[in-house]
């Protein structure tokens, strides 16, 4: 069974580390790119295919890049989780009141890495490339429902939104579950 329906890269199942390989998977004529095959196997190798996501790019051609961005000394961040730009040139988690969204962590930080203590060190992050990137997320505070598609809202920490209450950080585009959706960040404050 293919991974990706149709031209764009559209994930078969969004928690799946499979769903990373969409901006690099590419299908043409039943021909499939052996650089998103060898991606999948990198995040595996990455993250021992374990993870539960929080925020989950939605890869479809051109709208996300994959970049490496140097890191904050000493927090330990989970893959899928939504990073801000600091002052000092590093990045870490965002909070509800964060005003410059970075992207969304693909390389997981772990109190046991040997860089954890290291200011500045690189790592895989997910940034949107355009207005209309989308990203699976998780519900981290309040009721959701279908009524909630089309609101603006906050982060309630870096592992969700907050659906009911109101703000600029991000777009509700679909709702999913009573647990998961998917939304766009907003460009104006994307760094």
């Amino acid at each position: 069974m293919p991974l990706f329906f149709g031209d764009e890269a559209t994930p078969v199942k969004s928690q799946n580390m499979n769903s990373y390989a969409g901006f690099l998977y590419s299908r043409t004529k039943n021909q499939h790119s052996i650089v998103g095959f060898l991606f999948i196997l990198f995040l595996k190798y990455m993250t021992n295919d374990t993870l539960n996501l929080y925020f989950n790019p939605l890869f479809k051609t051109g709208r996300w890049r994959l970049t490496r961005v140097p890191m904050i000394a000493s927090v330990a961040i989970l893959a899928g989780q939504s990073l801000y730009a600091v002052e000092d040139g590093t990045h870490t988690v965002t909070t509800n009141s964060t005003a410059n969204f970075k992207g969304i962590l693909m390389e997981a930080i772990a109190a046991t890495d040997a860089d954890y203590a290291v200011s500045m060190k690189l790592k895989f992050v997910a940034v949107p490339a355009t207005n209309d990137a989308e990203a699976e997320f998780a519900v981290g505070a309040g009721t959701f429902t279908l009524a909630d598609v089309g609101k603006s809202v906050v982060f309630s920490t870096s592992l969700g939104l907050a659906v009911d209450t109101s703000g600029i950080q991000a777009r509700i585009t679909r709702y999913l579950t009573a647990t998961r959706g998917v939304c766009q960040f907003n460009q104006d404050i994307v760094a």
